[in-house]
C-alpha cells in the first residue's frame, strides 16, 4: 500500500501528450485513460510522457511507437521504441507499464537510500523489499521488454538487434465512405456506400452500393412506356501501399447490377425484375485530412458476364443490358481502428 501511495505521488504531475493528435493507434484520450489507470492523477506540472508514431521506410520498413519521458527540468529521463502490434490498446497499454516500471524504480532506489547508514539492519524489512519488484508485472505482459533508462543514452546492441526485428503489424481497420458519382447505368449524379476492413498493412476488403439516381427510359408505339432503375453492389480485395497522407489503391473483385424494370400503356402496367453479374475492378486514391477523417476518388469498371432474363414488352426486348457497368466517385470517410 506503501509503495502504490509513493508511485502515485511521484506521477501526480505526468502529462501525457502527442505530437501527432491525429494518430489513431494509440488514441490519445485512450492512452491517458490508461496511464491515469495505473498511475493515478494526470497533473499539470513535472514530468511530460510524449509519445510519437514512427513510419520508417526503406529496406527495413516498420512502424513504432516512440516513448519519451522529460522530467520538470527538461531532461530526457526514458526514452522507448515500442512496436506497434495487433491491437491499438495493446499499445497503450504498454506505454503504461513502462511509465509505471519508471516510477517503481524511484521508489526503490528512494526506499534504498535510507538502509545504507543503518549499521545493523533488521533481516525482516530488508527481506521485505525484494517483495517490491517489477518483474511481476513483466510475466503479466512478456511482449512488453524493461524501459530503458537515460543515461546511458543509447540502447544496448541486443535491445537495438530485438526492435529491429519486431514484425510490424497495422491496426484493424473499418472505413465508412458517402460518395457522390456518375454511374454509366443513366445520365445524371448518384450516391454510393463504401465500407472497408484492413487485413494488414496493404491488404483490404471493400464493399460497396451504388445507386443511379436517373433512370433508363423509353417511349414505346401506342402511348407505352418503359423505365428501368438498378443498384450496383460490388465487392473487391483491394491493395494500397500508404505514402505520407496519401493512399493509392487498386483492387479486383465482382459486380452485381440488380434492376427493376416497370412497363405502362393505357390503363394497365407492370414491373419486371433482372439481376446481371461479372468480374469488377476498381482503382483510387485516398487523402488523410486528420482525426481519422479522409477524401477519397475512386472508379470501379466491371462487365456483366451473365445475366438473368432480359426485358421484354409484348414480345419486344426493350431496355437491353449495356455489358459495361462503371462509375466514378468523390466521397469523404471516417477511418475506425480497433
Amino acid at each position: 500500500m506503501g509503495l502504490t501511495l509513493t508511485i502515485l505521488a511521484l506521477a501526480q504531475g505526468l502529462i501525457v501528450d502527442t505530437p501527432s493528435p491525429d494518430a489513431l493507434c494509440p488514441d490519445l484520450t485512450r492512452t491517458r485513460e490508461t496511464v491515469h489507470a495505473r498511475l493515478g492523477e494526470v497533473g499539470e506540472e513535472g514530468y511530460r510522457a510524449t509519445y510519437t508514431i514512427v513510419h520508417e521506410r526503406g529496406d527495413n520498413p516498420k512502424d513504432f511507437v516512440k516513448l519519451e519521458l522529460v522530467d520538470s527540468a527538461g531532461a530526457v529521463r526514458l526514452r522507448r521504441e515500442l512496436p506497434i502490434g495487433e491491437s491499438c490498446s495493446a499499445v497503450a497499454d504498454a506505454i503504461a507499464l513502462v511509465l509505471e516500471r519508471y516510477f517503481r524504480t524511484l521508489v526503490d532506489d528512494a526506499a534504498s537510500e535510507p538502509l545504507e547508514p543503518e549499521p545493523t539492519p533488521e533481516p525482516a524489512h530488508q527481506e521485505s523489499l525484494p517483495s517490491v519488484d517489477p518483474e511481476p508485472v513483466s510475466t503479466q505482459r512478456a511482449s512488453v521488454p524493461p524501459p530503458v533508462l537515460l543515461p546511458p543514452s543509447a540502447d544496448a546492441p541486443e535491445q537495438a538487434t530485438r526492435r529491429r526485428s519486431a514484425p510490424a503489424a497495422a491496426p484493424a481497420e473499418f472505413a465508412l465512405e458517402l460518395h457522390g458519382l456518375a454511374h454509366s447505368f443513366a445520365p445524371g449524379p448518384g450516391g454510393a456506400l463504401r465500407f472497408q476492413h484492413s487485413l494488414s498493412q496493404s491488404l483490404g476488403i471493400a464493399w460497396a452500393a451504388a445507386v443511379p439516381f436517373g433512370y433508363r427510359e423509353k417511349l414505346l408505339p401506342n402511348g407505352s412506356w418503359a423505365r428501368a432503375g438498378a443498384v450496383d453492389l460490388r465487392a473487391a480485395l483491394t491493395w494500397g501501399s500508404r505514402a505520407g497522407a496519401f493512399r493509392p489503391f487498386v483492387g479486383i473483385g465482382v459486380v452485381a447490377l440488380l434492376e427493376k424494370g416497370s412497363f405502362g400503356s393505357v390503363g394497365s402496367s407492370f414491373s419486371r425484375y433482372r439481376a446481371s453479374v461479372g468480374p469488377n475492378v476498381e482503382a483510387g486514391w485516398r487523402f488523410e485530412i486528420g482525426r481519422g477523417w479522409f477524401v477519397n476518388l475512386a472508379a470501379c469498371a466491371g462487365w456483366a458476364a451473365w445475366s438473368s432474363s432480359d426485358f421484354q414488352f409484348e414480345g419486344e426486348p426493350v431496355l437491353t443490358l449495356d455489358r459495361p457497368i462503371a462509375y466514378a466517385g468523390l466521397g469523404v470517410g471516417r477511418a475506425f481502428s480497433f
